[in-house]
């Protein structure tokens, strides 16, 4: 019982870091953006908006795959505890989270387009703000394909890591 609280205590902690770090992300680009509207950069500095979100949409899928594999964990845990008490005090929670709080929460669906929605957002910016510079066209072009490169990867990787873990430890 104790490794199962100990599952839930990191699942929920790096649940609180990714919300920690989408607000501070939006802050930085936020004040990223009104800077380049309020003072006038170097066209080829624009380049580097679009990075910002890039690297923190990085970030937060490898604190996610950290969860979905906990999760996967935390299910296996539970079916342990389960079998060793009867069907009135059965753990269901992480059954519950599952169905609930990630399969029909909208806010759930909201995020998967939230993050690219600002990546496509501060390239379109980007380039419009250096006046098409070949530059930062270039660069931008190389910005998306590396943002698809990365959402192709994580998708692949997370594909059914939740069952793989499960696997793993039964």
């Amino acid at each position: 019982m104790n490794e199962y609280n100990l599952c839930n205590e990191r699942i929920e902690s790096f649940l609180k870091r990714q919300d920690i770090l989408l607000q501070i992300s939006m802050v930085i680009i936020g004040g990223a953006l009104a800077f380049t509207i309020i003072n006038k950069i170097a066209d080829e500095l624009y380049i580097v908006i679009p990075l910002i979100p890039i690297v923190l949409f990085i970030h937060i899928l490898y604190y996610y795959t950290i969860v979905i594999a906990n999760q996967g964990y935390r299910e296996h845990l539970q079916k342990r505890l389960n079998e060793y008490m009867n069907t009135d005090n059965e753990i269901k929670y992480t059954s519950l989270a599952k169905e609930f709080l990630l399969n029909k929460n909208p806010m759930s669906k909201i995020n998967i387009f939230l993050f690219p929605s600002i990546i496509l957002f501060s390239i379109i910016y980007s380039l419009f703000m250096s006046d098409l510079n070949i530059i930062v066209v270039f660069g931008n072009v190389l910005n998306l394909i590396v943002v698809i490169i990365i959402i192709i990867l994580f998708a692949k990787f997370t594909k059914n890591l939740n069952e793989k873990v499960k696997k793993y430890c039964g």
